[in-house]
């Protein structure tokens, strides 16, 4: 019944009496179908993603054998494990002993395609597994250039000057902003289905593999973000010059000796984003900050503190009680087991080799929504996955039906390093 139900959707697409052209059109729709039955679709940015909640059924509610009994037929699947099956012309033929035909690449289109289907599900789930926060802390930047320039002006300052009747307006100068991100890079991983996946019906294994490469692109971006927020990697570029995003003096302050405990830490914060300078003008700007990012032991205090109502210091001469919030609900907080890796590895691995007990006690203020946003993804490219058919040798050498590779094109860079305080107990 089950292979019944999938050949009957598959008929209801393609019409063996229609020419071949029109079979194949319909049977690229037949795909589209399916991968909207398991819920990908693609959002406002044009990424492809996993809607759980508008997905009519599972990846791993299909069997890949019977896909392909389905679509291909009993003997084609059966043939795989034969001798002579030592390529893809198996599928084609409709069996090992089948002639090729125009009529079965419809066929062949829907079993690739749903096989596809099934992995971009099972990779999109394992990249977008909700532990992996770092896409909520730093914008994506699409770009079309390994290197970016964020071009802009600097700040005019207070050059208005008051004016008599008949004097002329006084000229604003603007001064040149230019701030060059680094080269992305492309992480990627590969997969292949082979035949005795399909012949044995590895179903499981199969979409098992594909939601761990997208886990594991997932982490390699967010190790990433988290080694250039914590300020492992410094790549901020000014006008031509380098600077460390973390400075204690200099043309901003954003590092300090500040234990996350209570309100008054977050004050210090405040004060500090008050004090940030204009680099070119040397006037006071105004920061909008939006985040908390603190370690999972700091997690609950961060949140006791947004959400105290009455803060109550007690002196040797009585005791004060001031109601109100403190953060307020504005301020998200957000916290990472990644972060605390990035910050105990060791600076060989890509880290700042704290011991736990400092790295604890390490968390950001820091202004996360697009515009002028602290740190930023230039991205070429998105997550995305593509496949192939291998050629002659490959398959027979490996017994590959169909090989799928997953990558990425971005980087991490800092754009406003005012935009960002770091706290810590040193």
């Amino acid at each position: 019944m089950y292979v019944q139900s999938i050949k009957r959707a598959f008929e209801d697409f393609v019409n063996p009496q229609d020419s071949p052209e029109v079979q194949r059109g319909r049977a690229v729709e037949y795909v589209e179908t399916f991968r909207r039955d398991l819920g990908i679709r693609t959002n406002k940015n044009g990424r492809p993603t996993l809607v759980a909640s508008e997905a009519a059924r599972t990846a791993d509610s299909f069997s890949i054998r019977d896909l392909g009994i389905a679509h291909l037929g009993y003997h084609a699947v059966e043939s795989l494990m034969e001798a002579n099956a030592n390529d893809f012309r198996v599928f084609e033929a409709g069996g090992a002993s089948g002639a090729i035909t125009p009529g079965s690449i419809p066929n062949v289109s829907a079993f690739l395609g749903s096989v596809q289907g099934l992995l971009d599900a099972a990779l999109l789930e394992g990249y977008e597994s909700p532990e992996f926060v770092i896409d909520s802390l730093i914008p994506v930047m699409p770009s079309k250039t390994k290197i970016k320039k964020l071009l802009g002006l600097g700040a005019i300052g207070d050059k208005s000057i008051r004016r008599n009747p008949g004097d002329p307006h006084a000229v604003a100068q603007f001064a040149d902003r230019v701030v060059t991100t680094q080269e992305t890079w492309n992480d990627a991983l590969s997969m292949h289905v082979t035949h005795e996946a399909v012949y044995y019906d590895q179903t499981g294994e199969v979409l098992n593999q594909a939601n761990k490469i997208g886990q594991s692109l997932a982490l390699r971006k967010e190790l990433d973000g988290f080694g250039l927020l914590a300020g492992v990697t410094n790549p901020y570029n000014y006008n031509g010059s380098a600077y460390n995003t973390y400075l204690t003096s200099g043309n901003w302050i954003n590092d300090v000796a500040n234990e996350l405990n209570d309100w008054t830490d977050v004050n210090v914060v405040n004060a500090m984003f008050s004090r940030m300078t204009d680099q070119e003008t040397g006037n006071r700007i105004a920061i909008s900050w939006d985040t908390v990012l603190c370690s999972p032991t700091k997690a609950l205090t961060a949140k006791y503190i947004q959400s105290a109502t009455q803060v109550e210091t007690r002196t040797a001469s009585g005791t004060e009680v001031r109601s109100g919030g403190n953060l307020g609900d504005t301020k998200k907080i957000v916290s990472s087991p990644y972060l605390d890796q990035v910050l105990t590895s060791a600076v060989a691995a890509g880290g700042l080799a704290l011991s736990q007990s400092n790295a604890d006690q390490y968390w950001w203020a820091l202004k996360t929504a697009k515009g002028m946003s602290a740190f930023v993804r230039p991205e070429n490219w998105p997550f995305r996955v593509q496949r192939s058919r291998p050629d002659d040798h490959f398959a027979h050498n490996h017994k590959v039906i169909l090989s799928v590779y997953a990558d990425q094109m971005h980087s991490f860079d800092v754009q406003e390093p005012r935009a960002v305080i770091r706290c810590k107990n040193e």
